[in-house]
Parts: structure tokens; sequence; C-alpha cells
């Protein structure tokens, strides 16, 4: 890609020609209120079987077990054993 250089830095240094702003996600955790078999699911709510089931542009993040759900917060619980979850 062009003349790209490996640019190393030191602690929090800034890097040259970036944007070093970070933009906080809010924090959903896991939702298993809505129950199993339904539709019409929101972010990090489950059980879902296929994307059909989540609102919008969701998807249904399938997992085995208790699999870390990509944007959810699962500090205050792992959700159910092997339930999907709707994700963006």
């Amino acid at each position: 890609l062009g003349n790209l250089v490996c640019f190393e830095r030191s602690a929090d240094e800034a890097v040259p020609g970036c944007d070093m702003s970070v933009e906080e996600l809010p924090v959903i955790p896991l939702d298993d209120s809505v129950g199993d078999g339904k539709t019409d699911y929101g972010h990090c709510q489950g059980d879902c079987d296929r994307d059909s089931d989540c609102l919008g542009n969701l998807v249904c993040f399938k997992r085995p077990g208790y699999e870390a759900v990509p944007g959810c917060d699962m500090s205050a619980g792992l959700g159910t054993y092997g339930w999907d979850y709707c994700v963006n």
C-alpha cells in the first residue's frame, strides 16, 4: 500500500497523521429477558436463531457455550449457555 512505514512509539506518544481520538460505544449487557423462540431481538438480546430474528441490521451471533459476545458486556453474567445473541 504505497510507501507505508512502521512508526514505533513509546507509551501514549501521538502517531503522526493519525487521529488518536476514540469514540466510546455504549456498553450493553446480555439480555435473556425476552426469552427463547421470539423475534425482534434488540442489541445483545437472545436467543436468536437467524438474522431475521434480530431488529434492523443486527445479526444473530452464534456461539457455543459461554463464548464472549462481541459488543456486549458480560461482566454481570455470561448469559444462558449456548444461547445466541443479536449484535451489530
